[in-house]
């Protein structure tokens, strides 16, 4: 077996801000995407991304509204004092579109564990990957069982 890309992780236009004698700070991510790199999933490669972050804004049904959508917005503002209290807290996630492949993330599982192991030289570590790659498949055989395509 040759060895390819398995995923990518992609972050676009990342933002924080907290202005000089402020206690507001912002964090903002703009576009957050996990693609599948195999080539055996290259018909569907996205695995993770927002379902509208501003990139297409030009095809959305009400084409008045232009305006670029953060995927994720947080913004803090604390009162100083001794307990903990906020003045804001906004915490928006833009809905997104995610590709379930339980047995692609199993192969990732797999993978990460064979490394951890090598890398860790532990027995027991390498005795619990087994054992928990056990559990896992025995859990995607049930779905499947049950009529779920995983």
């Amino acid at each position: 077996t040759r060895d390819e890309e398995e995923l990518a992780i992609t972050l676009d236009h990342v933002h924080l801000h907290k202005a000089p004698g402020q206690r507001k700070v912002e964090f903002k991510i703009h576009h957050f995407q996990i693609d599948n790199m195999r080539e055996a999933d290259r018909s569907r490669p996205i695995i993770f991304c927002p379902e509208d972050s501003g990139y297409y804004s030009d095809r959305r049904d009400d084409h008045h509204s232009s305006k670029a959508l953060s995927f994720l917005h947080l913004s803090v503002e604390k009162i100083p004092g001794g307990i903990l209290h906020y003045k804001e807290l906004q915490f928006l996630l833009q809905p997104m579109i995610i590709r379930l492949d339980a047995m692609y993330w199993l192969e990732v599982y797999k993978r990460l564990m064979e490394w951890f192991s090598a890398n860790q030289g532990s027995a027991a570590m390498a005795a619990a990957t087994g054992k928990y790659e056990a559990i896992l498949t025995k859990q995607i055989e049930d779905l499947a069982v049950g009529g779920i395509d995983v």
